[in-house]
């Protein structure tokens, strides 16, 4: 469980620093549910005679939280996007020129 604990931090650290949102929240959907199959493996291995159960439960739960966190991180690049300063400068003044500081050198 260490050792896929880190490995999905990785994954999720990379695609925030790198990827896109859509990357990110399609990281999640995939990522949740195989980390629910480990959690409920290891959990089943220790209560042997309700492994299937706690098994399937732990892979259904992944594929919801997955699939929320996906909603959440969608969400939030959207709002983001919505909320930023140059936008609503060049939406507000649209003869505004954007000029970077190598250019304006």
């Amino acid at each position: 469980m260490y050792y896929e604990s880190n490995a999905t931090g990785d994954v999720f650290a990379y695609y925030e620093q790198y990827g896109t949102p859509e990357q990110h929240a399609e990281a999640a959907k995939i990522l949740y549910p195989a980390y629910g199959t480990y959690f409920g493996s290891a959990l089943g291995y220790a209560v042997p005679r309700y492994d299937l159960p706690i098994y399937y439960g732990s892979v259904i739960g992944g594929h919801a939280l997955g699939r929320i966190e996906a909603k959440r991180i969608l969400e939030a690049a959207t709002t983001t996007d919505l909320q930023s300063p140059t936008t609503i400068q060049l939406q507000a003044n649209p003869g505004l020129r954007v000029v970077s500081d190598t250019q304006s050198r």
